[in-house]
């Protein structure tokens, strides 16, 4: 009489669209340019916060747009830096996944991605970077994120010694 085929789909998709149900639709609040899901901002605020703690200085003018992507979900995908190499926003992604992981977890990945968008950083350069390793405690994510902190100082400073030793070196007309 039933298709049991089609009663599989039928129940699979509504575990889907439940669990899609499940994440919290908080609004996303928007103040000059910045839009981030009120789930994600404390970790936005974070991470500002420890740019400012190591004098990092960042494009402040960039439009910025930070949620919780459905799109991710039942994928291997926990973050997406959709902004990366595109220097007037910073465009993030999350996996509605982000929500179920240890705090430690979280913060590690939203500093992956937000290290991405802001700074073009690919994987690997510095701990916290690379993809497949997680922080699964606060203590290794202090580290990864004290190491991250002086990468970033370096090629701040690596870019800073470029465009001085590009003007020093240029052609002066008589």
């Amino acid at each position: 009489m039933f298709n049991k085929r089609g009663v599989f789909i039928i129940i699979l998709s509504f575990c889907a669209f439940t669990c899609y149900l499940n994440i919290p639709k908080e609004k996303a609040e928007v103040v000059n340019n910045i839009s981030v899901d009120a789930i994600l901002h404390p970790y936005f605020q974070m991470y500002i916060e420890f740019l400012k703690e190591n004098n990092i200085d960042w494009d402040k003018k960039q439009t910025i747009d930070i949620h919780i992507a459905p799109v991710l979900t039942n994928t291997n995908i926990l973050g997406i830096a959709k902004g990366m190499n595109y220097d007037k926003g910073i465009i993030i992604w999350i996996n509605p996944l982000f929500i179920k992981l240890p705090e430690a977890d979280r913060k590690w990945i939203f500093f992956h991605e937000m290290t991405h968008d802001l700074f073009n950083v690919k994987h690997d350069a510095t701990i916290i970077m690379r993809s497949y390793h997680f922080a699964t405690t606060e203590f290794k994510f202090c580290n990864a994120k004290r190491k991250l902190g002086k990468y970033l100082k370096e090629i701040k400073d690596v870019n800073i010694q470029r465009t001085t030793n590009r003007w020093n070196q240029r052609k002066v007309l008589p």
